[in-house]
């Protein structure tokens, strides 16, 4: 029996799958996300924008027809990560924001996120985003948080504040307020 491993978002359907079962052998920690699928591209970005070599880390970007058009109403963000490509044919670029590496035979591993953003119960969630809504609170000045995960590997936030004033607000963890501030958490 196998199982599939792979890399996909609604922005580009699936890019990438590993198949693997008690026989395959998974050099390191880390299972790769793998192989390529047919007309997805995958190319790794270094920050000036130019392409790492094999066994290096870069920011996964994902060269294709079939892409999404951009984000609903979100035109800021659209130019952000969708961008087209300075090549012949027309294939645009989006770029995850997923840091990776590719091995010399084509496999890729997908090693987290360039920016921020986490999973939390399988939403993802901005950390600055969190900030600075805690930053709205009353009493709050300035704020950090972190994703942590528990021994069960189940992720979680952790926030920090430093208030305006002493003592500072209580912030119950499942009291109404912080339900209002995050309502998908």
């Amino acid at each position: 029996m196998s199982t599939v491993n792979g890399l996909a978002s609604g922005e580009t359907q699936t890019i990438r799958f590993f198949c693997i079962d008690h026989k395959t052998d998974v050099p390191g920690t880390i299972v790769p996300v793998g192989y390529p699928v047919e007309d997805k591209t995958i190319l790794l970005l270094d920050d000036t924008g130019k392409e790492v070599e094999a066994g290096q880390v870069g920011e996964i970007v994902v060269k294709s027809h079939y892409l999404a058009s951009g984000y609903w109403r979100r035109p800021d963000l659209t130019d952000l990560v969708f961008r087209s490509a300075e090549t012949p044919g027309g294939r645009r670029l989006y770029y995850t924001g997923d840091l990776g590496r590719m091995s010399a035979d084509g496999c890729l591993v997908c090693l987290g996120r360039k920016n921020a953003r986490v999973k939390i119960r399988g939403h993802g969630v901005d950390l600055l985003e969190v900030e600075i809504t805690l930053r709205g609170v009353d009493n709050v000045k300035e704020s950090a948080v972190i994703a942590h995960q528990n021994g069960a590997g189940y992720a979680y936030l952790v926030a920090y504040i430093v208030p305006v004033t002493f003592p500072g607000p209580l912030i119950p963890p499942y009291g109404t307020h912080w339900l209002r501030l995050f309502p998908t958490l």
